[in-house]
């Protein structure tokens, strides 16, 4: 079979120009879960070896665009967010201050992604919103008892995650989702800091319920408004655990430096 050789330009890196051209066919011509044609049927196409394409096919599952099957083809993934999900959960793991930049990025994405459920929010995706906020409601009740902070602290992420997709916006659901592994360590920092500074669990709570409030009375700007008061009370309730984390310490909180 001959080659079409304008289909194969000329590029500093044969190998990194296949993995461009293999990756145009996976995000520009197929649908999530399909297969892509054969090894052979690439090596052929594109005028190179079946391991070749084999090194660049392994190069775009590391960029989970696709699953690779032993023996069969390969298959299209659907776009998530488990790859900035990593990134970000290293960055606050190596360093727990980072949870501060991690605020700035919830006040530019959060306030909007409020504001937006407010106005494009379906019943279905308010019911997950309010599931959400029940069993916080219940962590709540059980934390005079036994510490029951995991529980409030999954509860709270999934309120914030069903309030992304109820905003109606896929990117800014995707976005939003990626944050969820990092988190985990900004919610139990800024958990922590909420108990030291004595305030209670009911406060935070019903900080959330007007969130929930403004979205199912479709006010945008109360929405936005009730979100970034939250997002700012998280912001104190970091600073001292941090505060906190630093005392004893001859270094300077991170707010300070």
């Amino acid at each position: 079979m001959k080659v079409d050789r304008e289909a194969v330009p000329l590029r500093k890196s044969a190998f990194e120009g296949l993995v461009a051209d293999l990756e145009r066919l996976v995000v520009d011509d197929s649908e999530p879960g399909s297969e892509i044609p054969s090894e052979g049927e690439l090596a052929l196409r594109f005028g190179v070896s079946r391991l070749t394409v084999r090194e660049a096919l392994k190069v775009l599952a590391g960029r989970d665009l696709v699953e690779l099957r032993n023996g069969r083809r390969a298959v299209v993934r659907a776009l998530d967010s488990s790859t900035l999900a990593k990134y970000l959960s290293i960055v606050i793991r190596r360093d727990p201050s980072a949870c501060l930049e991690l605020y700035e990025i919830r006040m530019a994405l959060e306030v909007q992604s409020a504001s937006l459920a407010a106005e494009k929010s379906t019943r279905a995706s308010r019911a997950a919103v309010k599931s959400a906020l029940d069993r916080m409601t219940v962590a709540v009740a059980e934390f005079a008892h036994r510490d029951s902070s995991d529980e409030y602290n999954e509860a709270d992420i999934d309120f914030h995650g069903a309030l992304a997709l109820a905003s109606g916006n896929q990117m800014l659901a995707l976005l939003l989702t990626s944050l969820e592994d990092s988190l985990r360590a900004s919610f139990q920092e800024s958990f922590d800091g909420h108990v030291a500074r004595g305030r209670s669990l009911e406060e935070a709570l019903q900080r959330h319920v007007q969130v929930y409030q403004r979205v199912v009375d479709r006010d945008r700007r109360g929405a936005s408004a009730a979100m970034r008061a939250t997002l700012r009370e998280s912001k104190r309730d970091l600073l001292a655990s941090f505060s906190r984390s630093f005392a004893g310490q001859r270094r300077t909180p991170p707010d300070q430096e």
